[in-house]
Order: C-alpha cells, then structure tokens, then sequence
C-alpha cells in the first residue's frame, strides 16, 4: 500500500527519505575532512574523532608463525552483546569454539569499576568453568579506550565515565587499568593462572581479522569496519571513532529522539543514523512526530513496542512484511543505514591510498549484514563514490581477530 504524497512529504521533511546523489557526495566531502583531520590529528582521547593506538595489524606472515595447537580464550565485550569462547589454530586457520553469549538492553547500564571487572571476569569463568590456566586472554572492548603495551601484553584504559552505548561507570578514574584488574580478579578470586592479556578496542581487533584472505590494506594501511549496535572504522593504528562524525545535519527526528532521551549522550553523530538500535528509535520517533502532525492515529503501541524490542532483526522484520507507513519507515531507515555505511567505506578506504585492483575489507555488524537491503544499498553507494573499485567486502570477526593477534603476540 503506497502512501500519499502529504504523508511522504512529511517524512521527508522531518529526515526519512533516501539520500540522493548528490547529497551522498556532499556527506562524503564533509566525512573526508574528518577523516584527514582524525588521521593527522587524532583528538579522540579528548572527545574528538581520532585515536592513535599502538596496535600494529598482524601480518599474514606473523599469523602463519604461530603453532598449530596454539589455544587463547577469546572475548567480545560490546555495548550489547558479549561473546566468550576457546579459540584454537588448527590446520593454518582459527577454529572458534561455542560462544557463550550474554544480552544487554540497550538502556543505561551502571556499573562501578570493581563491578563491571568482577561480572567479566564471572562470564569468564562460566565459559570455561574447567580451564584454569591460560598462555593468553584476548578481549575485544567495544567502548573508546587507550591502549597501552605493558609487560603482560596490552592493556585498556576507559576515556570518561559516561564512554557511550547506554554505559556508566560513576566511580570512574583515569588510568583504571581493565587487564590488570582482570588478571588481579582471576587469579585471587578463581585461582586462574593467566600469562597476558589483550585488551583492545573491537575496530582495532578486527583489523588482524583476515590474515588468510591477503588483499587487505594499501600501502599497509589495512582497513576495517563495524555497523552493528554501534558503529566505527580504522585505518592502521588510527581507531576513527567515525561515530562521532558530524557529516550529516541534524534532522526533526533526532532531535525528537535528543528530547526523548533515546540516544546517550549530549552530542550527536552519525552513529546515531546508522547504528542498530538507533535505528528502533528512528523508526519509533517519526511514528510519534506523524501522530503529532495528526498524519496517522496514535501509534502509542506500535512505536513502544519497536523501541522495546528485544529482538535485534525486528526493524527487518517490519521492512519485509508491513506493507503500510511502518514498514515503508523501517525501508528508508535502513536504505539510509546502508547508503551511509558505503559512503563511510568508500571515504576510509579512499583516504588509506587505495586507486585501483582488487581489496579485501572486513566489516563486522548485523546491521551490515543482517539488516534488510543495507549491504545493497552501501554496494550501491560504494559504486557511485569509486566507481570501478574492485572492493570485495568479507563477514569479519573482532573476537577472531582478537584471538590472532593474542596468539601471535603471545607466541613471540
């Protein structure tokens, strides 16, 4: 069922439309600056795009180094999803065992330091409960962190109390070490003797994630990207926290869902057009601002029940199946999700040297994948912004390439 053109208008209006070409390019000159400025002036440490990290990519030659029969336990800590499992290089490639899996809403989560170590290191343990001894422990981190190289291997430290995807840590301090506390919980609390730790930031991990594809970087400078319940992109040691760009303007509906409290911060950037469950409130907000416009009756239910949804795939879901004004929402949130992501791709890539021959790119996220017609519409994006690009885009892990880069490093 098509919608009439007062009410096409008006979604347009208040920001649901698909971009068009112009605009893409337009968005893209704007990120492109960004980027430049983030490359040569990395400022993320203090609130701005950008972090130079000493997280060198491993190298399909360091990977193929590392023994068979080499094993890490391998974690993913995100905004919403925590992954845990045994990681083992068998036959030259990783073999990732069951995950353990754990779920958070995407509303606030406080934890204090001391907390947030002890529930880690609690999922830990549960994983394995019979592992009591481990050469290493790698953790991709999805929150804004800074890295350093310490003796036990790499450590994390957060850049604020409030570091973002709906998370509080209110006793924060500068310089809390998460790996050092992690061991010190382990060892004390569970008698488990662990070697080292790598914590990094997930962009970071993703990075080490296809050393048996080949093809992945231009002058060595590898890229990579993530679209999922937030999103990020890297080229070599610089972590862009591409979130945080300021590329697009501001539109009626997120400054309905700034009212409303729907994203966390005091700032807006493009992970709030892109990111998963962002996108519930996208949808949720044009809802309530086409009932406020007296476009449709009160959709009280429909957009609470959106915005609550613990399922991650529902936004697709009402793409495919609602013929009516939900489901042509949902289409454009996510045709916009995917149109930006290409554009993000294509500017990072772009400004890491690449001209032409094939290239491998990692991209990890459900969005990018999952989401319904976003991998289309980013391809389509993609080709409008290097046309002729021979870019092969793979479905890439952090927590696989956390594994790597632990094995390699603890190998050495």
């Amino acid at each position: 069922m098509g919608l009439n053109k007062k009410t096409q208008d008006f979604l347009s209006k208040i920001g649901i439309k698909e971009y068009s070409d112009s605009e893409l390019r337009s968005f893209a000159k704007v990120l492109e600056g960004e980027v430049d400025e983030a490359w040569t002036n990395p400022t993320g440490l203090t609130g701005g795009m950008g972090i130079a990290t000493p997280i060198t990519p491993i190298s399909p030659m360091e990977w193929k180094k590392v023994p068979d029969g080499t094993k890490v336990l391998a974690c993913a800590f995100g905004g919403t999803n925590w992954l845990i499992a045994e990681a083992k290089k068998s036959g030259g490639k990783l073999v990732v065992g069951k995950l353990r899996q754990r779920f958070f809403e995407n509303v606030t989560k406080r934890y204090n330091f001391a907390d947030l170590i002890n529930m880690m290191a609690e999922e830990i343990v549960s994983a394995v409960p019979e592992v009591r001894k481990l050469s290493a422990l790698a953790i991709s981190f999805a929150l804004p962190q800074k890295n350093t190289i310490k003796d036990y291997g790499l450590d994390a430290e957060l850049l604020s109390a409030i570091p973002g995807k709906f998370w509080e840590i209110p006793n924060f301090k500068p310089k809390q070490h998460f790996g050092k506390a992690l061991l010190s919980v382990l060892k004390k609390k569970y008698q488990w003797k662990v070697r080292k730790v790598f914590v990094m930031n997930d962009i970071n991990a993703l990075l080490s994630s296809l050393t048996d594809i080949g093809s992945v970087g231009t002058n060595n400078r590898v890229c990579g990207f993530i679209f999922g319940t937030g999103i990020n992109a890297s080229e070599a040691e610089i972590n862009y926290q591409i979130g945080r760009s300021l590329a697009l303007p501001k539109d009626q509906i997120l400054d309905f869902m700034a009212s409303q409290k729907l994203v966390p911060t005091f700032e807006y950037g493009l992970e709030y057009f892109i990111g998963g469950d962002y996108l519930k409130a996208r949808v949720h907000s044009a809802l309530k601002l086409l009932a406020e416009g007296k476009l449709i009756k009160s959709p009280e239910s429909t957009a609470k029940n959106i915005l609550t949804s613990n399922d991650p795939g529902i936004i697709s879901t009402l793409a495919k199946e609602d013929r009516g004004v939900v489901g042509k929402i949902a289409r454009t949130v996510l045709t916009q999700a995917g149109q930006l992501a290409g554009m993000i791709i294509a500017v990072v890539v772009g400004h890491s040297g690449y001209k032409a021959g094939k290239l491998n790119i990692p991209v990890e996220g459900s969005v990018y994948w999952d989401g319904f017609g976003v991998k289309e519409a980013g391809e389509k994006s993609l080709n409008l912004l290097m046309p002729g690009s021979k870019i092969e885009i793979y479905k890439a892990s952090s927590l696989a390439g956390a594994a790597k880069y632990a094995m390699v490093l603890s190998s050495i």
